[in-house]
């Protein structure tokens, strides 16, 4: 089996019902070895913030999907790269996005988006799967 992780977009569409592509999130957050560190922290920024869920619950699902997986996150030698990086790749504010690029780059898992923004970003530093919504 091969190790892999999703982003935060894949992940907050398989915990929320109503997402629009909660579907087809379902199997790549199962399937899911790793959860990237920064992930969980974007997951619950907005958990609680866009869809207004209570901490508690929020805590609950978060803990709940990342119990049966390896924590991943990057060192601070990726977050120096990173920065050194971010000028000459025109990063703004997806520069979160560098940082999920990064954490499973460094821990050697296959990442699954929705974003063909990240793809980018992931594309000859770590192999990344753009799904398409159905």
């Amino acid at each position: 089996m091969r190790s892999s992780a999703v982003d935060t977009n894949v992940l907050i569409a398989a915990l929320v019902r109503e997402h629009e592509h909660h579907a087809v999130a379902l199997e790549p957050a199962a399937d899911a070895t790793h959860v990237l560190g920064q992930v969980t922290i974007e997951a619950w920024s907005v958990l609680r913030r866009h869809f207004r869920l209570p901490a508690d619950l929020v805590g609950t699902m978060l803990r709940r999907y990342r119990e049966p997986r390896t924590m991943v996150a990057p060192s601070v030698e990726a977050y120096d790269r990173t920065l050194l990086r971010a000028p000459e790749a025109g990063l703004a504010g997806n520069i979160h996005d560098a940082v999920i690029v990064s954490s499973a780059a460094e821990a050697d898992v296959h990442l699954v988006t929705l974003d063909a923004g990240l793809q980018r970003l992931a594309s000859g530093v770590v192999s990344c799967a753009l799904i398409s919504p159905r």
